[in-house]
């Protein structure tokens, strides 16, 4: 499985699900982090900073392990060195 942690800079991928606590799955789930929503990374990190639905958030890396991504579905990278 492939976690938001492992994306690299410019990196998208589309969101499989959360595989977390009921709390932070609905804390995640309201901040937009739902199936199929395709999320960005701006800034890896042990707080990283995404894009997902145009919306830019900072992640710890608690947050970064239970974000499942489809695999094998990371769409064209614009990676910026």
């Amino acid at each position: 499985m492939r976690y938001v942690a492992s994306l690299r800079r410019g990196e998208k991928a589309k969101i499989r699900g959360i595989r977390g606590t009921a709390l932070s799955s609905k804390r995640l789930a309201d901040l937009g982090f739902v199936n199929e929503s395709t999320v960005e990374m701006l800034m890896p990190g042990s707080t990283c900073i995404v894009r997902i639905n145009g919306t830019v958030l900072a992640l710890g890396t608690g947050y970064q392990t239970v974000v499942e991504l489809l695999t094998g579905e990371s769409l064209a990278t614009s990676a910026v060195a």
